[in-house]
């Protein structure tokens, strides 16, 4: 049934797939927060010429790359997000020289590693940009520290990209397969659209 069917009650919202499939409140939450961050940017990204966010930031990222005004907005939208999810022990950024390492109330039990906005010189052009992030699980009781994000990606729990264009998608893996959803604007809600997506053999 199309996603854009008012009737259909069934239908899954990107809380209520990770709830039913992973029945992990933890997983839920920090998805939640990426979800906030992205609907954030991407509200950032639309409007970026009205609200004067075009051009350079005049500062350089870790990786050497010039850094835009949306890049460091947008990982303000994530860091901010993740933050006060309150399930996050380790934050790395590609826009922070080093990991955030959560304390108090804020800690938990996930390492996030994202790069806020990925391709962001297109933003000027109107070419498609995206949110990229990856999710591990702390194996340890000690403070947070970098070497609880430093693990091979097999370890990854979750993992995806959100896509800024004609419409604002999200594709993640929760370990098993790769679920595709949608933003519905009326809504809201990022809806799911997809299952188990594959590059074509050909």
């Amino acid at each position: 049934m199309s996603s854009d069917n008012v009737v259909d009650a069934t239908r899954d919202t990107l809380s209520s797939y990770i709830m039913t499939t992973t029945r992990d409140r933890d997983l839920a939450l920090v998805m939640t927060a990426m979800e906030v961050a992205c609907k954030n940017i991407a509200r950032a990204v639309r409007k970026a010429g009205i609200a004067g966010l075009f051009g350079l930031a005049g500062t350089r990222n870790k990786s050497g790359d010039v850094v835009k005004k949306l890049d460091l907005l947008s990982n303000l939208f994530v860091i901010n997000a993740l933050k006060k999810s309150g399930v996050c022990a380790v934050l790395v950024s590609e826009e922070e020289p080093e990991p955030l390492l959560m304390e108090g109330n804020e800690q938990g039990r996930f390492c996030v590693a994202f790069d806020p906005l990925d391709g962001s010189s297109n933003v000027d052009c109107n070419v498609s940009t995206g949110t990229i992030f990856s999710i591990f699980e702390k194996k340890t009781f000690q403070p947070p520290s970098a070497k609880d994000i430093l693990r091979p990606g097999k370890e990854i729990v979750a993992a995806g990209y959100c896509m800024y264009g004609s419409a604002t998608e999200l594709v993640v893996t929760f370990r098993r397969g790769v679920e595709r959803f949608c933003l519905d604007p009326s809504l809201g809600e990022f809806i799911h659209i997809g299952s188990s997506l594959r590059i074509p053999k050909n």
